[in-house]
């Protein structure tokens, strides 16, 4: 099998791109940036990255793709250049969406009305209406334009990631204070009362290889994360 990774600047795509080839497939990488030196003389480079897609078209079309994964699709213009590709060569589209989409994240930002849920978020809960911020960049326009794609999708609703290559650095301000041992660390009263799913890189990489090799669970919304939560993060 053939599959074509569209790269998050070395974060999520190099463990993906170790766990496909470790079960025999054949990996292109489409980023910016060379591959890590663990993956770089096993995987194809395409120099490019969203903005630019159209102009890798070729090299797109040479390697002929089974299955796509885009880490970083993020407005419609994506979802249709992507949606060419896919219809002439890919069978099976993977994509990264975000945990924002749910109506419970609006509500917490004061973009949605309504009372505050409790019960745990699954994929049949309820969406936004409203967008979060820049309306040019949100997973929820992107999910409306895969469902109305003739090319059967798999979409990942991931939370806020954490781990090595971490270029938000998530957990620093716990991580440090640890590392300074010191003998208590404060936060708001808000803050430690707060749960919030999140997910390890190597946890979250391997479920989005997970869902590119079982092409059968097509046109399907998965929710990735820790089945235990954090109190504080």
């Amino acid at each position: 099998m053939r599959c074509l990774l569209i790269g998050d600047d070395q974060f999520l795509d190099c463990i993906i791109a170790k766990e496909l080839l470790l079960a025999g497939w054949e990996v292109a990488l489409l980023d910016v940036n060379e591959p890590i030196e663990e993956i770089a003389e096993d995987v194809i480079h395409i120099v490019g990255n969203t903005e630019n897609i159209d102009d890798k078209a070729g090299e797109i079309a040479y390697f002929k793709p089974e299955t796509v994964i885009h880490l970083s699709v993020r407005s419609s213009k994506d979802v249709r250049n992507l949606r060419k590709i896919c219809e002439v060569s890919a069978s099976h589209f993977v994509v990264a969406s975000s945990s924002n989409v749910y109506k419970a994240n609006g509500l917490v930002y004061q973009t949605e009305m309504g009372d505050l849920d409790n019960t745990p978020i699954t994929e049949s809960a309820l969406l936004r209406s409203e967008p979060l911020g820049d309306d040019s960049d949100d997973r929820l326009k992107v999910e409306s334009h895969l469902a109305s794609s003739s090319v059967p999708h798999t979409i990942l609703r991931v939370p806020p990631i954490y781990g090595p290559r971490d270029h938000l650095y998530r957990l620093l301000p716990l991580i440090s204070r640890m590392l300074d041992k010191r003998p208590f660390i404060v936060v708001s009263e808000n803050q430690a009362g707060w749960k919030w799913t999140h997910g390890y890189s190597e946890d979250i990489a391997h479920g989005i290889a997970l869902a590119a090799m079982r092409s059968t669970e097509s046109n399907r919304v998965f929710n990735i994360g820790e089945k235990k939560r954090p109190l504080v993060l």
